[in-house]
This record gives C-alpha cells, sequence and structure tokens, in this order.
C-alpha cells in the first residue's frame, strides 16, 4: 500500500541529503489537514495536524453548544469564551446576545483565528470535536499538538524556517 512505498527527496540540494517520504493515497486525508511523515527512528510517530488555526467562526460554533454555555454558567473563573486580562471578568471579548449565546465581535473577521482562549479551553475544543467526529461515524481523535509536534510541523526533517522552504509564503491576506 501507500504507507510502504517511499519516495527519496533532496531536501538541502546544497547538502545532497536523502530524506524518505511516505506518500499518501489520495482522498484519504482528512479535510484541512496536512500529514507530517517523519522517519521511523524519530521520537515522535507521523501524525496529521490542522493546516491552519481553529478559526473565530468554528470556535463559535463549540461556544455556543449547551455544554459549553453549561460549563460557562457553572464556573467561578471565566472558562470557554475568548477573553483577555483586561475583560476577563466582564463578559470577554465577544458580545452575547439576549439568549445567552454569543456573537464574533464587530471588529473580529470570522475567519481569523480564534485568540483569547485558555489552553482548557482548546482541549475542550478539541474533545468536542472529537465527538462530533465520532457522532458522524468517523475515527478521528482531536487533540493538540506537543511542542515537539508543533515544532516539527513547522520545520520537519528539514529544519527549513518554514515548512515549505526558506521563503516566507502568506496564504492569508
Amino acid at each position: 500500500g501507500f504507507e510502504d512505498f517511499f519516495v527519496q527527496l533532496y531536501a538541502r540540494a546544497e547538502q545532497k541529503e536523502l530524506i524518505p517520504i511516505p506518500l499518501v493515497a489520495e482522498h484519504t486525508t482528512p479535510l484541512g489537514f496536512v500529514r507530517v511523515s517523519l522517519q521511523p527512528s524519530w521520537p515522535e510517530p507521523s501524525y496529521w495536524i490542522m493546516d491552519r488555526e481553529v478559526t473565530c467562526v468554528e470556535y463559535l460554533e463549540f461556544l455556543n453548544t449547551r455544554e459549553s454555555l453549561e460549563a460557562i454558567a457553572a464556573s467561578q473563573a471565566p472558562v470557554r469564551f475568548p477573553r483577555s486580562i483586561r475583560n476577563e471578568n466582564n463578559g470577554g471579548s465577544w458580545p452575547r446576545n439576549a439568549d445567552g449565546t454569543y456573537s464574533i465581535a464587530e471588529n473580529w473577521h470570522p475567519l481569523w483565528p480564534a485568540f483569547g482562549v485558555s489552553w482548557d479551553d482548546a482541549v475542550a475544543f478539541a474533545q468536542w470535536k472529537t465527538q462530533q467526529a465520532r457522532a458522524a461515524g468517523l475515527p478521528y481523535t482531536y487533540k493538540l499538538p506537543s511542542l515537539s509536534q508543533f515544532r516539527l510541523a513547522g520545520c520537519g526533517a528539514t529544519l527549513w524556517p518554514y515548512p515549505y522552504g526558506v521563503d516566507f509564503r502568506p496564504i492569508w491576506s
């Protein structure tokens, strides 16, 4: 199968360093994810990682679930909603509607990365995504990447400054 098929690529032409890269069968990649393929001798196994941050509109869907709204109501400390130190005690960064749900702040774009959430909030989001996947019959488990996984996704085995080479090429404009 494709898992067993490796292609040799030059990681750095000037060093003529060969790195085996496993090919992944077309249409087997989860939507919005990229495969970080590592050599078997590396401490991390190969894994999938989102190709971008979670957007405000994606986080809003999670924030407005019954479970999130109940967690917010039950907690003495600010949880789940985007916030900063300056606004965490008076409702956070996003306005709350009359029915208790949230809206994205007017000065935030829906496709911007969601920010102002804690590590615990992000873990809860990943658990919710896993529950959604399982309800849809998909085998995916979502979780936050480890620091090592995050770093390897950024530069991998090549140690390039960017995942795709040495030149910065923004996709968000």
